[in-house]
C-alpha cells in the first residue's frame, strides 16, 4: 500500500507541471522538472521553471502541514 499512497501523493506534481508547460520525469522517489528551449529563450525558460518550482514548493509545504 505504501507505493500506491506515494503515487497518489505525488500525482498532483505532474498536474502542476503540465499546467505550467514544464516537462517532468519521475522515477521512484526522484522527480526532475525540465524544459526545452532555444538558446535565445533561456531567460524566459529559467523564469518559467522557477515559477513551477515555487508552485510545487508551496504545494508541498501546504500538503505537509495538512498531514501533520
Amino acid at each position: 500500500m505504501g507505493h500506491m499512497l506515494f503515487m497518489l501523493y505525488t500525482a498532483e506534481i505532474e498536474d502542476i507541471a503540465a499546467e505550467m508547460g514544464i516537462n517532468i520525469h519521475m522515477y521512484a522517489d526522484d522527480t526532475q522538472l525540465y524544459i526545452h528551449c532555444k538558446p535565445s529563450d533561456t531567460v524566459d525558460a529559467v523564469a518559467k521553471l522557477e515559477r513551477c518550482i515555487a508552485v510545487v514548493d508551496n504545494w508541498m509545504a501546504a500538503t505537509a502541514s495538512r498531514l501533520g
